[in-house]
């Protein structure tokens, strides 16, 4: 499928299925209230990949970034770090999956600002990681 036909069938008709069965739609992980966020509005699926995948409510990545990378975000090799032993899924899936699926060509290319911006969003994102990581390995 096409993107937007992703987007439509996909995000957009899963919305109304569920609306329609009555379950209550809500994000399941958000940075609203977050200074930055405020300010420098983001896609959170680029900058807090990190924490959302900790959170326990998104078990997912977005392809985009790990394949795409198109704001350039470093240190994406952490995502491994992320799976737990105990949850019985392979990173090296993911792996297969990439070195099949080559990066997209950028249809918009981001300016020098926005690479920066998402950078530095994602490194905040990075040290709460590593802080959090100490924490429970302390504990």
């Amino acid at each position: 499928m096409s993107r937007d036909e992703i987007i439509w069938h996909g995000e957009l008709g899963l919305s109304v299925a569920l609306k329609a069965a009555n379950i209550p739609l809500h994000a399941a992980w958000s940075d609203l209230n977050a200074p930055m966020a405020r300010f420098f509005p983001a896609n959170p699926m680029h900058t807090h990949w990190r924490d959302m995948v900790q959170s326990g409510t998104v078990p997912f990545l977005k392809q985009e970034v790990l394949r795409d990378n198109p704001f350039r975000v470093p240190h994406l090799a952490d995502w491994r770090a992320l799976i737990p032993a105990e949850s019985g899924f392979n990173p090296q899936w993911i792996d297969t999956y990439l070195s099949q699926n080559p990066p997209r060509p950028l249809t918009i290319h981001p300016t020098w600002k926005g690479r920066t911006l998402y950078g530095f969003i994602n490194q905040l994102d990075r040290l709460k990681w590593q802080k959090d990581r100490r924490r429970g390995a302390a504990r």
